[in-house]
C-alpha cells in the first residue's frame, strides 16, 4: 500500500490528495469503483484539507513514520513493505526476522536494525574522512608507495620487508619494515586487508600473485634443467662469469629453459632498483648467493626439501647422506678443471682485480663510493675500516684480486685503517662540511630536518628541496654532487632523514638525541702508545689542533648549561659534596655530547687533585674543572662576608635592599655602590646564573657561592639566624629570607 500511495496516488508527493486525484488514480489503475464515493468513505477529517496517508492506510503510515518498514515492532508480516526499503534484503533474512517478530522479539530486532543503520551511516562518513587522511589506508596505495620507493614490489619485499628471507612476514616484521621505509598510516587495517585468510603472516603472493606465479615457474624451469639455482646461474645465465647479467643474456636464458611468461617484466622485477641495467647473483637468488660464498655448488646447505628417512637407507647410503661427506664432495667437484671450464666461474678475462675496477664495481652497485662505504664497507659505522673488515667487504663485493695490494694502495700513510677520505676525499669533505653546517645551526638531526628542511620526520626531500635548504642556510657547495652521495642507492629521487648521517640514524633508532657531530676521523688517535714509550701528556692525546681536552670539556659544559658553575651545581654535584665521581662525570659528558676521550680527561683532572695534595679524595672538585672561575667565586664570597658577615646579610643590606631580582646592570652598579672591589662583575654575574636564558638573579642563585665551603662552615657563611634572637622576630623575618639552599646546613 505504501508503494501504491507514493507511485500511483500521491504523484506530486504533497502528502495529501484531493477528490479529483482519487478519481484520476482509480481511472489510471482501471478499477471498477466510484472514486468520489471512495474518497468520501476514506476521509474522516474536515473537508477541504484532503486525504492523508494516515487516513488512507494507518498501518502504512505507522511504519513510514517509525521507520519500521518490516513491521517488526508491530508484530505483523507484510512483504510488500520490503520493496520500499532503500537496501536490498535477502528473502531468507526477511522471513527469519518476521518469524522472530511473531515470537515476541520484534522490538529487539527493530532496535538492532536501527543500530546497524547507524553503524552503516557512521562507516560511510568515516570512509569519506579516511580518503583525505595522509598515510597508507588501502592495499592499492601501499603497493604504489612500495613501487615508487623501491622500484618494484619484489624489490621492496627482499630489500625492506622480508629481511630474513624465509618467505613470510609477520605483523611485527611488517611494522618494522614500514618504519624502515618511513611509511605510516592505518597499519593494522592495512594488515587485515593483506592477511585475508587470517594466517597471522603474509607472503609475497598476497602482494603480487601474478609476479609470484611467474617467479615460481621461472625457478621450477631452471631447477628442472640444471639441478639448482646456483648451477642455473653459472651454466645458463651468467655464462661469462662476470657476476653481471644484462637484459639480453637474461632473455636468452629464459628462452632456453622455455619460460612462458614475460621475460622483460621479470628482469625488471628482479632488479633491486629502477636505474640498474644488470642483475647479480644476489639479485637473482639469495640462497644461491649464500651457497656460493661457502663454495657449496650443490647447495646442500640450502636444501629444505623432504629427505629419505635414515631407517630406509643402507649403511653406505647413510654414510654418503651425511652433511660433511656431501659438502666435501661439492668442494672437490668445484675445484676440478672440468667443472671450472664448464661453469667459467674462474675466467681471468672478467675478474675484478684492480683498484679502478673495485671503485667502478662500488659505483655500479651502490651509485657512489659514499653509499658503498655506508652500506657495504663500514657496516659498524665507526668511521674507519680495519684490514679484517676490508677483506670481508671485498668478499661480499666479489673482488678476486690481491687484498693486501689493494689495501696498501689506500693505506698509503700506514695508519692501520682506511677512512672514507682515502676512498673519495672530495665526497667526504663535501658531506662533512654540510653536516658541520647543520650541527652549527641546529645541533641535532630532528631539529635540522624540521627547521632546516621544513619537513616531517616521515617525509622525504628531492634535489630541488635540498637546493632550497642549502641556499637558505648559506651553504655554497655542489648540491647535485651532495645529493648523489647521500642517495642510499642509484636511481632514488628522494632522500629521507635516515640518509643524512648513519651515526645519527643509529642514535635515533635507540631513542637517543641524534646530535650531529661531523668530526674528522683523522682526529682520532689511530696509533696506540708503544710499549715503554712515555706519554707526552693528556693534552697531546687529541689531534684537534692544539685544543686541550679540559678546554673542550669547559666549552661543552658552557654550551649545555651556560657556565661551568651552573653545570657543577645543576648536574655534576647538585648536593654540594665538593666532588664528583667518575660515573657521574661520564654521564654528564655524554649529555653534553663531549667528543674527546673521557677517561684521559678524568686522568688529567685526578692529576690536578693529586697536585693539590688531596691524596685521599676519590673524585674531582670544581677547582679542578675550572680553577679561574672557582677563584673568582671565592674572592666574591670573601668580600661579601667581610662586608656584612654572611652571604645573605650582604645580599639584603648591600646588594638588594629591596629584595627584588637584579639584572646584569643592576648587579654591577650594586657592587660598585657597596664598595666591593670585584675584578670582573659581569663574569661573576654570569657564573651566578643557574640556567641558560636566565636574565636576573635572586637570593637563591647565590647557592653557587657555597661551592668549596666545608659542610660545617656553610651555615655561618650563608647567614643563619642567631640563636639568641627571639622567636617572634624570626617569624617576622622568615618570609623575607630566600629559601636556604640544599647543603647549606
Amino acid at each position: 500500500m505504501l508503494t501504491a500511495w507514493r507511485k500511483g496516488i500521491d504523484i506530486n508527493g504533497s502528502g495529501r490528495i484531493e477528490e479529483s486525484e482519487v478519481v484520476d488514480a482509480v481511472k489510471r489503475l482501471g478499477l471498477d469503483l466510484d472514486g468520489k464515493k471512495l474518497y468520501g468513505m476514506l476521509i474522516c477529517g474536515p473537508k477541504g484539507l484532503g486525504l492523508s496517508l494516515q487516513q488512507f492506510d494507518p498501518d502504512s503510515w505507522t511504519r513510514w513514520v517509525t521507520g519500521d518498514l518490516q513491521g517488526l515492532a508491530i508484530g505483523r508480516a507484510n512483504k510488500e513493505f520490503f520493496e520500499d526499503a532503500d537496501t536490498a534484503i535477502d528473502s531468507k533474512e526477511v522471513e527469519e526476522m518476521q518469524s522472530q517478530a511473531r515470537h515476541g522479539g520484534g522490538v529487539a530486532q527493530f532496535r538492532q536494525q536501527m543500530k546497524l543503520a547507524e553503524k552503516a551511516a557512521l562507516k560511510d562518513e568515516y570512509d569519506k574522512i579516511t580518503k583525505m587522511k595522509a598515510g597508507l589506508h588501502n592495499v592499492k596505495g601501499f603497493k604504489q608507495a612500495l613501487i615508487k620507493r623501491c622500484g618494484s614490489l619484489y624489490g621492496a619485499w627482499r630489500e625492506a620487508l622480508d629481511l630474513d628471507g624465509n618467505g613470510r612476514l609477520t605483523f611485527g616484521e611488517f611494522c618494522q619494515g614500514l618504519q624502515r621505509l618511513g611509511m605510516f598510516g592505518e597499519i593494522r587495517g592495512l594488515w587485515k586487508q593483506l592477511d585475508v585468510n587470517g594466517h597471522g603472516y603474509i607472503s609475497f603472493k598476497d602482494l603480487d600473485a601474478d609476479t609470484d606465479a611467474a617467479l615460481q615457474e621461472f625457478r621450477e624451469k631452471l631447477v628442472e634443467k640444471y639441478g639448482n639455482m646456483l648451477k642455473a646461474w653459472m651454466k645458463g645465465v651468467d655464462v661469462k662469469g662476470t657476476n653481471c647479467v644484462n637484459e639480453a643474456a637474461f632473455l636468452k636464458a629464459c628462452e632456453t629453459v622455455g619460460f612462458s611468461g614475460d621475460a622483460k617484466k621479470l628482469f625488471r622485477v628482479l632488479q633491486p632498483d629502477a636505474s640498474r641495467k644488470y642483475l647479480t647473483l644476489k639479485d637473482f637468488d639469495t640462497p644461491a648467493y649464500q651457497a656460493l660464498s661457502r663454495a657449496d655448488f650443490r647447495m646442500i646447505s640450502e636444501e629444505k626439501g623432504e629427505k629419505k628417512s635414515l631407517v630406509n637407507m643402507s649403511f653406505d647410503e647413510r654414510q654418503e647422506a651425511g652433511f660433511f661427506y656431501q659438502i666435501r664432495k661439492a668442494w672437490d667437484a668445484a675445484h676440478r678443471d672440468e667443472f671450472q671450464k664448464a661453469c667459467r666461474y674462474n675466467n681471468k678475462e672478467f675478474q675484478i682485480d684492480t683498484s679502478e675496477e673495485f671503485e667502478s664495481l662500488c659505483r655500479r652497485k651502490f651509485g657512489s663510493m659514499t653509499a658503498a662505504w655506508r652500506q657495504c664497507l663500514d657496516t659498524d659505522n665507526n668511521g674507519k675500516l680495519t684490514f679484517g673488515e676490508f677483506c670481508n667487504a671485498l668478499r661480499r663485493l666479489g673482488y678476486v684480486g690481491n687484498f693486501k695490494k689493494l689495501w696498501s694502495e689506500y693505506d698509503k700513510d700506514k695508519k692501520g685503517v682506511i677512512l672514507m677520505s682515502d676512498l673519495d676525499a672530495e665526497a667526504d669533505s663535501l658531506i662533512r662540511s654540510f653536516l658541520a653546517l647543520l650541527s652549527e645551526k641546529f645541533g641535532d638531526l630532528d631539529r635540522a630536518w624540521q627547521e632546516g628542511f621544513h619537513k616531517d620526520p616521515h617525509d622525504s626531500i628531492d634535489i630541488s628541496m635540498l637546493r632550497e635548504a642549502a641556499v637558505a642556510m648559506g651553504w655554497e657547495g655542489n648540491v647535485e654532487t651532495l645529493f648523489k652521495n647521500l642517495q642510499p642507492m642509484p636511481g632514488r629521487v628522494l632522500i629521507s632523514i635516515w640518509d643524512l648521517d648513519p651515526n645519527c640514524s643509529r642514535k635515533r633508532q635507540r631513542g637517543e638525541v641524534a646530535h650531529i657531530s661531523p668530526k674528522d676521523p683523522t682526529e682520532v688517535r689511530l696509533h696506540k702508545k708503544k710499549f715503554g714509550e712515555k706519554d707526552s701528556g693528556p693534552q697531546e692525546t687529541t689531534l684537534r689542533q692544539g685544543i686541550p681536552l679540559i678546554q673542550q670539556m669547559r666549552a661543552a659544559l658552557r654550551k649545555t648549561y651556560g657556565s661551568t658553575a651552573a653545570a657543577w651545581c645543576g648536574a655534576l654535584d647538585p648536593s654540594l659534596t665538593n666532588q664528583v665521581s667518575f660515573g657521574k662525570f661520564c654521564m654528564v659528558m655524554q649529555e653534553c655530547t663531549f667528543e674527546g676521550k673521557v677517561k684521559l680527561l678524568w686522568e688529567e683532572l685526578m692529576d690536578s687533585v693529586h697536585a693539590r695534595g688531596c691524596m685521599d679524595q676519590h673524585g674531582a672538585s670544581y677547582v679542578d674543572l675550572d680553577p679561574d672561575c672557582a677563584k673568582l667565586l671565592d674572592n666574591f664570597r670573601e668580600q661579601m662576608i667581610s662586608k656584612s658577615g654572611s652571604i645573605m646579610h650582604c645580599w639584603k643590606e648591600a646588594l638588594a635592599p629591596g629584595g627584588g631580582p637584579l639584572d646584569e646592570g643592576d648587579f654591577c652598579s650594586a657592587c660598585q655602590e657597596a664598595g666591593m672591589s670585584v675584578k670582573n662583575p659581569k663574569k661573576v654575574f654570569k657564573l651566578l646564573l643557574a640556567r641558560i636564558g636566565q636574565r636576573s638573579i635572586n637570593g637563591r642563585d647565590l647557592r653557587v657561592l657555597l661551592v668549596g665551603v666545608p659542610p660545617q662552615d656553610r651555615a655561618g657563611v650563608w647567614g643563619a639566624k642567631p640563636q639568641q634572637q627571639s622567636q617572634e622576630t624570626q617569624q617576622q623575618e622568615a618570609p623575607e629570607e630566600p629559601e636556604q639552599p640544599q647543603g647549606a646546613d
